[in-house]
């Protein structure tokens, strides 16, 4: 069994970030992060 993760990270626009949040961890509230896991399973490669 294989196991793929995928991030998607959405930017805010430049429109809603001011210039005084970049230099702080507060900025991170306004990042999105999905995750997209994938599994794939081969029943005929499983052998015990």
């Amino acid at each position: 069994m294989k196991t793929l993760v995928l991030a998607h990270v959405m930017i805010p626009s430049s429109d809603r970030i001011k210039s005084s949040d970049l230099e702080t961890p507060a900025i991170l509230e306004k990042f999105q992060v999905k995750e997209v896991v994938i599994r794939r399973f081969i029943a005929a490669r499983m052998r015990d």
